[in-house]
C-alpha cells in the first residue's frame, strides 16, 4: 500500500513498536498483526525456533542463535537465549529498535529463549532511552513448579531492572472457558485476548487520548512491587445493537484472561481503556467507566484512558488490567532505604558503646561496594530473590576481620 493509499489515522507521533518474543510471543503478536486497528503499530517477531519463525506472516522476523540451537530453539535453557539475544550478530534487533518511542515486549515466560532474552532486549533498549513495557504469560500449575519458578524469578530481575511488567497466569483461562473447550481453540483465543490488550495498553497512552495517561502513571504501578494481572478486551459494533458499550463490558467481563467480575473487585490497582470512532457519545463513555469502578474496590487506584480513532467508526472497544499486588513481596523501593537504616543503627550502637567504654572508635561509613565482578555485563542468577552472582558474606552483610 503506498502512501496515497494509506488511510489517513488520528494524529499518531508516537513510534510504538511491539516485538513478539519466542513461541508464544511470535503467535501472540501474528494476531495482533491481523487486528486492523494495530495497523499503526510496527511489529516484529524473534525466536531461536526456526519452525516459528517460518509460520509467522510478519514482515519483520528474525531468527536468531541459529550457530547455537540450529534452528531447533533453546529447549527451555535460559542460558541459551540470554546467548542468542545478546550476540553482536543480531544488528537487525538493533536496527528494529532504532528509531522507536516506546517497546512493549510481548512473550511467554518459563522457557528458554523470551525467559532467557528479555534482559537483553531490555538492557538494549535501555542504551537508546526507550521506555519499555513486558506484557508476559506465565506457565499452567500442571506445567510443573520448576517452569513457574523461572518465570517467576525472571520477573523479579526486571522489577529489579525499573521495568514495568504486566504479568498474566494462564491458568486464568479456566476462570471462564468451558472445560469442553478444546486446548488449541482455548490458546488461540488466549493469544488474541493478549493481542487485544497489547493494542490497548498501546492506545491508553497515544498522544491524541482525549482523557490522557502518562506512562509514568502506568510504570508506577507495575514497578515498584512483584504483582499478578488479569487482563480483559470487549468489543461490540453499532450492528449488534443500540447499547454497543453495555454488550463491550458484558464482553469485556466474561474475558477468558480477566479472571471475572471477582478479580476487579479484588484488585489493588486497576488500569481501564475505552476506545471508539468519531461517534463515541459522552453518555457511552460515562456508563462504561462509571459501571467498572462501581465493580472495583473502593480504595484501588484506578487509572482511566479514553481514545478516539476513525479505525474504530461503528464499534468500541474496552480494555481493563486489574493488578493485584503480592503481598508478601517488599515494594522494591523500600528496601535500599532499610538496608541504609540497619547500617546507621549499627554505627549508633558502636558510638553509644564507646561512650560508655571512654573509647575513641573510628567508624566505617555506611558504604558498601556490592561488585558483580565479571558477571557485571550478564543478567543476575536470581534465587529466592537473591543474586547468587554477588559473593555470599556481601549478600549476607557479614562482616570479615580486616586485622584492625
Amino acid at each position: 500500500m503506498d502512501s496515497s493509499t494509506k488511510p489517513i489515522y488520528a494524529e499518531i507521533t508516537e513510534n510504538v513498536k511491539v516485538l513478539g518474543l519466542g513461541r508464544a510471543g511470535v503467535k501472540i503478536v501474528n494476531s495482533l498483526s491481523e487486528t486492523p486497528e494495530a495497523s499503526w503499530l510496527d511489529i516484529a517477531a524473534v525466536d531461536t525456533d526456526k519452525a516459528s519463525i517460518n509460520s509467522s506472516k510478519l514482515d519483520n522476523n528474525f531468527l536468531i542463535g541459529e550457530e547455537w540451537t540450529h534452528g531447533l530453539g533453546c529447549g527451555g535453557n535460559t542460558i541459551k537465549g540470554e546467548r542468542a539475544l545478546a550476540h553482536k550478530t543480531n544488528i537487525q534487533i538493533k536496527n528494529f529498535l532504532s528509531n522507536a518511542s516506546l517497546l512493549i515486549i510481548v512473550a511467554g515466560f518459563g522457557g528458554g529463549t523470551a525467559t532467557g532474552g528479555a534482559p537483553v532486549v531490555a538492557r538494549l533498549a535501555k542504551e537508546k532511552n526507550i521506555p519499555v513495557i513486558f506484557t508476559v504469560t506465565l506457565p499452567f500449575a500442571f506445567e510443573g513448579h520448576g517452569k513457574r519458578e523461572t518465570a517467576e524469578n525472571q520477573i523479579k530481575v526486571l522489577i529489579r531492572t525499573s521495568s514495568t511488567i504486566i504479568p498474566i497466569p494462564n491458568d486464568l483461562l479456566y476462570s471462564s472457558l468451558s472445560a469442553s473447550t478444546p486446548f488449541e481453540e482455548a490458546f488461540k483465543k488466549a493469544n488474541i485476548e493478549v493481542a487485544r490488550t497489547v493494542l490497548g495498553i498501546a492506545e491508553l497512552l497515544r498522544c491524541n487520548n482525549q482523557i490522557s495517561v502518562d506512562l509514568c502513571d502506568l510504570h508506577g504501578l507495575l514497578c515498584k512491587q512483584k504483582s499478578e494481572c488479569g487482563i480483559g478486551v470487549g468489543i461490540a459494533e453499532t450492528e449488534e445493537g443500540t447499547a454497543r458499550t453495555r454488550l463491550a463490558l458484558k464482553r469485556l467481563l466474561n474475558s477468558p484472561l480477566l479472571g471475572g467480575r471477582l478479580r476487579i473487585k479484588k484488585a489493588d490497582a486497576l488500569i481501564v481503556s475505552i476506545t471508539g470512532g468519531d461517534d463515541l457519545t459522552i453518555a457511552e463513555m460515562k456508563h462504561t467507566l462509571e459501571s467498572i469502578t462501581e465493580i472495583a474496590n473502593k480504595k484501588a487506584q484506578i487509572i482511566v484512558g479514553a481514545n478516539t480513532d476513525p479505525l474504530y467508526k461503528g464499534k468500541t472497544q474496552i480494555t481493563a488490567i486489574p493488578i493485584i499486588f503480592d503481598e508478601s513481596a517488599i515494594p522494591i523501593e523500600d528496601k535500599p532505604q532499610k538496608i541504609q537504616n540497619n547500617k546507621a543503627s549499627k554505627a549508633a550502637l558502636i558510638k553509644n558503646i564507646s561512650k560508655l567504654k571512654g573509647e575513641t572508635v573510628q567508624l566505617e561509613l555506611p558504604f558498601e561496594n556490592r561488585s558483580r565482578g565479571i558477571f557485571t555485563s550478564t543478567s543476575p542468577t536470581m534465587y529466592k530473590g537473591s543474586d547468587l552472582d554477588i559473593p555470599t558474606f556481601q549478600r549476607l552483610e557479614i562482616h570479615l576481620d580486616k586485622g584492625k
